[in-house]
């Protein structure tokens, strides 16, 4: 490979996937994006522009002498195989409608990117229900009981105030954790003391810091995934808690990039959170998996900028709780973290 930076002067395909779901612009432009000409991976290097960039983590391989290239077409439904050797489940279709109305928002029905055969140099993360375990309704109402007591507030009405200002919490409108709560209660008619509001805002963070907890083999997928050469992200729809508390979680040493939706002001599936991610890795949109339990329109937002998306259904996908999931994702799914592993390791 040449020792150089190589200007990509075209786009290879059509964008007309994206012109019809984005409009056009920058996310359009990289939908359909192909390898440059001499085989130099392909990165995105910000909104001036998409160049071709020597590669620093290698991609996984294509063909049998290097099995961790997954392509699109093993990203279908049915069983993923590679060399007789059958990697669990990849399936698709319309989920159970039983578990539609836990989620306040419908999502549209997404279409799948066709990458062809783009080496996958990235995989991408959701946090909450994707590295964590699911949270069932009743945690949240407990959650919110405790938060909601110093305050004065019934958990009820506080819950209701938690949930209808969870876009502007997840895109840090409403300021730091004391100038939230301090606004919610606002809105709910209190007007909290000084220590009212310091025990509110230690009785929150210490009930978020309980969803912070990984699942079985969430650690071991990221520290393989990266010990194969793929650079590892997080993109997550998230409050400030999170932000606060992340370089004192496990996965601070196993992430190269991270996006939090309450530092960028943006939420899923705003494609700028897809870009962003990817410009953070170093790798183009093409080359990325993204694995979600598709709350947030996740998948269609992250296959409409050109990745590849997989959805994680685990064992307890049907009591999570969580905004605008896309229960009729069309693509392929997993039944566990391990099973992603699997697929880029077989």
């Amino acid at each position: 490979m040449p020792d150089r930076v190589a200007k990509v002067s075209g786009l290879r395909g059509e964008a007309g996937l994206l012109a019809q779901l984005a409009g056009g612009g920058l996310c359009e432009a990289l939908a359909r994006l192909g390898p440059a000409a001499d085989g130099e991976p392909v990165g995105l290097v910000g909104p001036g522009g998409v160049e071709a960039v020597q590669q620093q983590q290698p991609a996984a391989a294509v063909d049998d002498e290097h099995p961790a290239r997954l392509a699109l077409h093993d990203l279908s439904s049915g069983p993923l195989t590679s060399g007789g050797f059958t990697a669990g489940r990849l399936t698709a279709g319309r989920l159970s409608s039983r578990h539609e109305a836990q989620h306040t928002e419908s999502a549209p029905r997404a279409a799948v990117a066709d990458n062809g055969r783009v080496p996958i140099a990235a995989v991408i993360f959701d946090f909450f229900g994707t590295l964590t375990p699911s949270t069932p309704d009743h945690v949240w109402h407990e959650h919110a009981t405790r938060s909601a007591a110093p305050l004065g507030v019934s958990a009820e009405v506080w819950r209701q105030a938690l949930n209808d200002s969870f876009a502007e919490r997840a895109t840090g409108a409403l300021g730091d954790l004391p100038a939230t709560l301090r606004e919610l209660a606002r809105r709910v008619g209190v007007v909290p003391s000084e220590a009212a509001l310091a025990a509110a805002c230690a009785a929150q963070r210490a009930a978020r810091r309980e969803l912070f907890v990984f699942r079985s083999d969430a650690l071991e997928v990221l520290a393989r995934t990266r010990a194969r050469g793929l650079r590892v992200g997080v993109l997550s729809d998230c409050t400030c808690e999170l932000a606060e508390s992340w370089t004192d979680l496990p996965v601070a040493d196993l992430v190269d990039a991270r996006v939090l939706s309450c530092e960028v002001g943006r939420r899923k599936p705003d494609p700028e959170l897809f870009l962003m991610i990817a410009s953070q890795l170093g790798v183009a949109p093409a080359g990325c998996l993204y694995v979600g339990d598709g709350g947030g329109n996740e998948l269609s937002g992250a296959s409409a900028c050109g990745m590849r998306a997989v959805m994680l259904r685990a064992e307890d996908w049907t009591v999570n709780v969580t905004p605008a999931r896309e229960d009729d994702w069309p693509g392929p799914s997993v039944p566990s973290l391990s099973a992603v592993l699997t697929c880029l390791m077989s």
